[in-house]
């Protein structure tokens, strides 16, 4: 995880810092959470949101996935030794 300097970006305020450091931790919340987490209302998250879609300040969303499926599972590594018929 990158970190980023959220008041260095151009054209924001504060609220737009505050929107983006939520969905930095949790891009899949709704508008109302996110509205909840800045002290905005749903509505004004959701143009904010948008308005930095255009602007080029949020380019997406993306998803990461751990190729072993899970995290604190068993790992093991297995040897076997197998000896020609005799």
């Amino acid at each position: 995880m990158q970190i980023i300097d959220f008041s260095q970006i151009e054209g924001i305020d504060e609220y737009d810092e505050k929107i983006l450091k939520t969905i930095a931790n949790d891009a899949r919340l709704s508008y109302t959470e996110i509205s909840e987490a800045v002290g905005l209302t749903r509505p004004a998250v959701k143009a904010r949101m948008e308005a930095m879609h255009d602007k080029g300040i949020i380019k997406g969303y993306q998803t990461i996935i751990n190729p072993t499926g899970y995290d604190n599972g068993i790992k093991f590594i297995l040897n076997v030794t197998t000896e020609p018929d005799k």
